[in-house]
């Protein structure tokens, strides 16, 4: 469990406070409320994360995505649903930005001073001053999740050996970016899954995009790929039946010095300096035992959601401090929503 300067920390979300002798030690607010998008729209967290409220938004269905910053929530999803917030106490007044049928948005991505709503059939939505949106086109193929770094975006390609997209400008121009990862594919020969997979993330000056690829012919994982810019990316190989299997990861983040792939009960890990080596580490989430994974970092914490094995319900939220396994593991709480977790953020 988590101390501080010698006392357990007794609550994680929310306000953080250390007591001794009826004095206040330490007192930190971490954040107020946990946001999950999904299935379900959104749902919203009590400040000590035990209890969770749905909200729907106009007539929004699915929500794939959120994203926050400057005080601000933005929510996206699909037949072109794109909202934004800054009641973070009760999510009740929304200004709805976008509803084109036409469109499903699949991402948010923030940096730089622009908001990107990235949509299927190779279009994302960059905000504009006054709080607009304008409609941009991308080259690419299948374009997945988003990531921003080193002042790019980067959406990588969900298809085999396609090509994704760069843009260095705020999102106003986009080039073609040969990501090298690709969409995870069975080794039995099934087709690669039709959604893409949230599988990309930057930390200390890398891109590190995870979901893997199997290739009958040669015989070799594909694993991950990685890039400072964006544009020139190196694909990182292992052989079949490597302890750390990056194949079938649904999840990337960045977290206290490492990268994580998340999904399956499992955090496979890369050290950014042992990057090109292929060098990497496995935990085992055993109380996060579900398909699908969203993660967010917020401090010196990690939360993870997981949702969405076989259609079970019992979707679940687990907070980790230092680093994302069973012994750095704060508490793992069942989440009364159910439907597949798309994203989170802590506000």
């Amino acid at each position: 469990m988590c101390y501080v300067n010698g006392r357990r920390v007794t609550d994680i979300g929310g306000i953080v406070e250390v007591r001794y002798n009826g004095s206040v030690l330490f007192s930190k607010r971490l954040f107020r409320r946990i946001v999950l998008v999904g299935d379900f729209g959104l749902a919203w967290s009590s400040d000590d994360g035990t209890s969770f409220t749905i909200v729907h938004i106009g007539d929004s269905g699915s929500l794939k995505a959120a994203v926050a910053g400057g005080g601000v929530v933005y929510v996206a999803g699909d037949g072109g649903f794109l909202a934004r917030t800054d009641d973070l106490d009760a999510f009740e007044r929304w200004d709805v930005i976008s509803y084109d049928s036409s469109m499903n948005y699949i991402d948010l991505c923030a940096g730089g001073g622009s908001v990107i709503a990235l949509a299927e059939g190779n279009k994302c939505s960059v905000s504009l001053a006054g709080g607009s949106f304008s409609t941009v086109s991308m080259p690419g193929a299948n374009l997945g999740p988003m990531a921003y770094g080193n002042g790019v975006f980067v959406s990588p390609s969900g298809n085999y050996g396609g090509v994704g997209a760069y843009s260095a400008d705020g999102g106003a121009t986009w080039a073609e970016s040969p990501v090298c990862a690709t969409k995870r594919k069975s080794h039995s020969g099934y087709a690669p899954e039709s959604y893409p997979c949230r599988n990309i993330c930057f930390g200390e000056g890398y891109f590190f995009s995870s979901s893997g690829v199997y290739n009958s012919s040669s015989g070799n994982h594909y694993e991950y790929s990685y890039s400072q810019d964006g544009v020139n990316w190196q694909k990182v190989e292992m052989a079949p039946g490597a302890a750390a299997s990056f194949c079938y990861r649904s999840a990337t983040v960045y977290f206290n010095g490492l990268f994580y792939a998340l999904e399956f009960r499992e955090a496979h890990t890369v050290d950014p300096a042992r990057i090109s080596a292929g060098t990497s580490g496995r935990n085992l989430l055993w109380k996060m035992d579900n398909e699908k994974y969203a993660a967010y970092v917020c401090g010196d914490f990690a939360l993870v959601a997981s949702s969405g094995r076989y259609g079970a319900v019992e979707n679940k939220l687990g907070v980790f401090r230092g680093a994302i396994n069973d012994d750095a593991c704060e508490f793992v709480r069942d989440i009364p929503v159910s439907g597949t977790i798309r994203g989170m953020v802590a506000v």
